[in-house]
């Protein structure tokens, strides 16, 4: 009984926490990274637990290599995010 409500709660806790996390990142960017929905997605992905916790737990990567990872995917997404924005 207990499996069955918790497979039933745990969904929506997730998602909550989704929702949290994005918009903890989203609060953090830029107005023109916002409006870049793609983008925004992408970063969330990026700076999320769960991506985290892929390279440091089933990769089992260094934390120092885990975080060279997530700086190479941010750098990257930004380098594209500003070169796509308009120029002023």
């Amino acid at each position: 009984m207990g499996d069955v409500i918790e497979a039933r709660v745990r969904p929506h806790i997730v998602q909550r926490m989704l929702r949290h996390e994005m918009a903890a990142v989203e609060a953090q960017l830029p107005t023109v990274a916002v409006r870049d929905t793609t983008a925004s997605i992408a970063l969330s992905a990026i700076l999320s637990f769960q991506t985290w916790r892929l390279l440091r737990h089933d990769q089992q990567l260094p934390i120092d290599q885990a975080q060279a990872v997530i700086h190479r995917l941010l750098h990257g997404t930004l380098a594209e995010l500003a070169d796509s924005s308009p120029q002023s």
